[in-house]
Formats: C-alpha cells, structure tokens, sequence
C-alpha cells in the first residue's frame, strides 16, 4: 500500500509544475472525491455482510419455548466514542524506508469524538447462537506547515515549509459469530469468530498547489477469535466484557490484533438501557514487500476510549 503511495506521490510531485492552471477549487474537488469513493467501498462492503447474515439466519430460526431470561434476542445500540489515538506509518521495507507519526508530524488531532453503532442479534435452539456487528469511524484531517523534511522512499523530498493538507482515513466494521458455551439467568459466557475489517487511507496534497498532491488506501480484513463475557449483577445492571485478538507471522508479513472492551449497563425501563465502557484497540499490520503484495511498510493503530451510548432491545 505504502509503496503505492508513495509512487503515486512522487508521479504526481514530477507531474505539478506542468499543470499549474489546475485550480484550487478543482483539487479540492478531487481531495473531496477520494473521500467519497473510500466511503462508497465502505457501504458496499457493510452491505454485503447484511445480505450473508440475513440469508443465513433462516438456518437457525428454531425457537425454544423455555423463557429467555435477561438477555434479549436483538438489540442496537448508538452513541459517542470518545478516543485517544497514536498512529503510526512507515513508508517502505524495514530499515529503508521512513517512519511518519501522524499526530506529530502532519498535526492530525490525537482526540477524537465519533459516532458508534453496535448490534447483536441472537437466534437458534435456546438462542445461544449470536451475530454481531460494530461501526465507527475515527478519520481525520488537517493542515500543517512542515517542521522537518520528509524524505519518500524513492527520494522525493517534502522540503520543510511546504504546508500540507493531509486526510487519513480510519474506519472499522466488525462483524462477528458467537456460541454461548454457559447461559444462565445469570451468567452469559461465549466463544467467537469474526473479521475485523478496517479501511485505511492516506491522502496528502501542497496547499500551494506547487507540488501536487497524492494518495493510496487499503482495506484489511482480519479474521479474530475471541471470547465474550456477559453478567447479570442485578435485573437492573448488567456487565459486559469481550477480548478479540489475531496474530499472525509469515516471511516477512506480521499482523495483530488486540480488541477489548468492557462496558456497564443500567436498565432504565425494560426495553431502553443506558451504558458506559472502555473501547482498547491496538493494530499492526508489517510487510516488507517479499510476498509480492502491494502493501510494503508498517501500519501501526493504538486508540483507546470511552464510550456513552443508548441501547434498545427486545
């Protein structure tokens, strides 16, 4: 991925002093299209994962007579995620290419406040099977006038000075399947498997118009196994926990994943739940461009954060 962005950048920084006429409004215009077509991959993708899971839940539709107890058969939730983020990027293989912190050298906020929808939906004999999903998206822009030059692994220079328009996008959408191993009235303990799906993109552009502009973006499904653990303290409060966790070392590829959360819930009246929790995420993604891929560098995601949100089940 990084080379790519990193060739793309280059051909456009050689291609800019011969189309000098472009005007501001009509990179915008472009900047403002790359978004758009990141986030068209988006829906198509969520899109898709709605038509697998609704083809499959006939398949699992038997009911059972017995009484469900406190855990509802559907729920969604929506509210504020309130992170704390450190990205890291380097361009090129392991000892070659450069390292760029986002926060620090493009001056791309380390707080965020997102929207962020969950839901679960839970079906066969006794309900124990369970589909979930997760949606938010922590994608940034901003401006910055370099402090230090940035020197691209085939040699283009940003000189310091060059203000830089920069855009990264970071969205996740997590779908997962789980089994409940233990469900009783008061304990809900589960094993699960899942992609952790996460689209990254990098787009930066001269806001002098002198140099260009360029970009790339990826998306990288991870698959996850996990655990999930749900507590009924009282028929009011409830307590939830998941840990969600991928490694995998190849050649020269690495990639893992450490997902947890831990969230409390007040019931307010039988259908409606308030609750709070702690969101930590932390993601490598590392190739050296020996498989052949395009990806050749390292993505490095570490967030954490709160989260306050309103819940609706039945």
């Amino acid at each position: 991925m990084y080379n790519g962005l990193s060739k793309t950048m280059s051909g456009a920084l050689a291609a800019a002093p011969n189309s000098t006429h472009t005007s501001v409004h009509e990179r915008r215009r472009a900047d403002n299209s790359f978004g758009r077509d990141i986030r068209m991959r988006h829906v198509k993708l969520l899109a898709g994962a709605a038509v697998v899971i609704a083809m499959a839940w006939p398949a699992f539709a038997q009911e059972d007579a017995a009484p469900r107890g406190p855990w509802e058969k559907w729920s969604i939730s929506g509210g504020m995620f309130i992170a704390d983020l450190d990205n890291t990027i380097r361009l090129g293989a392991s000892g070659v290419g450069i390292e760029v912190d986002l926060e620090e050298a493009l001056g791309l906020k380390s707080g965020q406040t997102v929207v962020r929808f969950d839901g679960a939906y839970r079906f066969g004999i006794e309900e124990r099977h369970r589909v979930d999903f997760t949606w938010f998206d922590l994608s940034r822009d901003a401006t910055r006038t370099l402090q230090a030059d940035i020197t691209l692994p085939d040699g283009t220079v940003l000189p310091i000075g060059t203000t830089v328009a920069s855009e990264f996008n970071l969205a996740f959408y997590n779908v997962r399947y789980g089994y409940s191993f233990l469900k009783d009235d008061r304990i809900d303990f589960a094993g699960s498997l899942g992609l952790h799906i996460t689209d990254v993109g990098l787009f930066l552009t001269d806001t002098s118009g002198v140099l260009g502009a360029g970009g790339d973006g990826v998306t990288a499904p991870l698959p996850v196994i996990g655990g999930r653990l749900d507590v009924a303290l009282t028929p009011k409060w409830y307590v939830r926990s998941s840990l969600e966790a991928f490694y995998l070392e190849f050649d020269s590829f690495t990639g893992s994943l450490v997902d947890i959360l831990v969230s409390a819930e007040y019931r307010a009246w039988e259908n409606f739940a308030l609750g709070i929790g702690v969101n930590s995420v932390h993601l490598t993604v590392e190739n050296d461009n020996s498989l052949g891929l395009e990806f050749d560098g390292r993505v490095k995601s570490d967030f954490s954060g709160l989260m306050f949100y309103g819940k609706a089940m039945f």
